[in-house]
């Protein structure tokens, strides 16, 4: 099992346990209850899909120097470098929602006028939506790969066509 596998695997459990401990536990949230719990779902929801997406690319560009032609190419698709790539990868992933962390613990206790306020909103607002790759991240690369996947793209979205809709009679 690959660690793109993994990491997607994480994501749905972690993911299915928060939806099904709310929905169970009759208004019992324990993100209220656990620090513990509430920052780990934090992390794990804001990194995992990321490392997840992350790993399926290397795993990608793996692939294309295992099966390229060119020589010089194929020289790179080697075990240790790609444990390292992957382990920088991973450290990567991480920093972000290290450093938004730690930001906002150094600053919680200090007047802040609005701009610094806006610009601390808009950081923010960026880190989160790195959390967001994994989920627009599978529809990226089917744009750029699938000359099929963008005529159809282009077909709903630009045209407005939907071949598959039924009319009412």
């Amino acid at each position: 099992m690959s660690l793109s596998s993994v990491g997607e695997q994480l994501t749905i459990y972690v993911g299915s346990v928060i939806l099904i401990a709310g929905i169970l536990g009759s208004g019992f949230d324990l993100t209220r209850t656990s620090l513990a719990w509430c920052k780990a779902r934090s992390f794990f929801l804001s990194t995992i899909s990321v490392i997840s997406f992350t790993c399926l690319c290397l795993a990608t560009i793996d692939q294309f120097l295992a099966t390229s032609q060119n020589a010089h190419l194929r020289r790179y698709n080697k075990i240790e470098l790609a444990h390292r790539i992957v382990l920088v990868a991973i450290v990567v992933c991480i920093i972000p929602y290290g450093i938004n962390n730690a930001y906002g613990l150094i600053t919680a206790g200090m007047t802040k006028d609005v701009n610094q306020q806006v610009e601390e909103s808009f950081i923010s607002t960026i880190v989160g939506l790195i959390a967001y790759l994994y989920y627009m991240g599978n529809f990226y690369m089917f744009l750029i790969s699938s000359s099929r996947f963008r005529h159809a793209v282009a077909d709903r979205i630009i045209y407005g066509r939907n071949p598959n809709r039924i009319n009412p009679t």
